[in-house]
């Protein structure tokens, strides 16, 4: 039995870009948008002095006959309110399963 060197008898030329061996499952795993969700998700993780601070403001507006959210509103508009990364990835699964062309995110 005679054993070769199989790189004789490879298409690659040396001058293509060698494939990646690992490639992303999908976008959510390209490295530019998995670093974009993780520092949001710091971001959220860090945003729980929000709520202490609306505090005073929802008693506030209790006093006054206002709901919760109206008194709390000024508050809380840009406020974190994040999904888990594993519901984001459900989500997204959901999103291409669907095949969604457009997607809607609101809050309250």
């Amino acid at each position: 039995m005679r054993v070769e060197d199989a790189s004789n008898y490879s298409y690659y030329r040396g001058n293509e870009k060698p494939v990646n061996p690992n490639p992303p499952m999908n976008s959510l795993e390209t490295p530019r948008i998995a670093s974009v969700l993780s520092d949001l998700h710091v971001r959220a993780s860090r945003d729980w002095r929000v709520l202490p601070r609306a505090l005073p403001a929802v008693i506030g507006g209790a006093l006054r006959g206002r709901t919760a959210m109206e008194s709390a509103k000024p508050h809380l508009k840009d406020a974190f309110i994040p999904v888990d990364p594993a519901q984001g990835r459900a989500l997204y699964q959901f999103a291409r399963a669907r095949r969604a062309r457009h997607i809607v995110e609101f809050g309250a």
